[in-house]
Formats: C-alpha cells, sequence, structure tokens
C-alpha cells in the first residue's frame, strides 16, 4: 500500500520547485491465519518469519 501528497504549486513555488511529494508505503503489515505470531503460511520450514516493511519518502523536482 502506498499514500502519497502532492504539495500544492503554491508552496513549491516559494521552494523554487517545480513539484514536491511526500509519500508513505508498506509491505507485509499483517497475515490472517492460524499459524503462531511472525510466521506466514507461505513459507517453508527452514526460511524466516515474514518482515514488515515502513518506507517513508520525499520526492522533488527542481
Amino acid at each position: 500500500m502506498t499514500l502519497g501528497y502532492t504539495l500544492p504549486q503554491k508552496w513549491t513555488n516559494k521552494l523554487h520547485l517545480n513539484t514536491a511529494r511526500i509519500y508513505v508505503s508498506a509491505s507485509d503489515l499483517f497475515c490472517i491465519s492460524n499459524y503462531p505470531k511472525g510466521w506466514d503460511p507461505e513459507m517453508g520450514v527452514s526460511s524466516y518469519p515474514i518482515t514488515s516493511t515502513i518506507l517513508v519518502g520525499l520526492t522533488l523536482k527542481l
């Protein structure tokens, strides 16, 4: 899932930018199953537990 917000042109003009975008992206936040907490039902016996990833970023165009 990714959520983003592009700053209004009025704000970016004051910063001498064409565009500015802030975003947050997340993957593997939860798993609905009867497996123990943290274990992915698709993993094998010798695999590591599922990990969640959250990424925060800023994109600037001059």
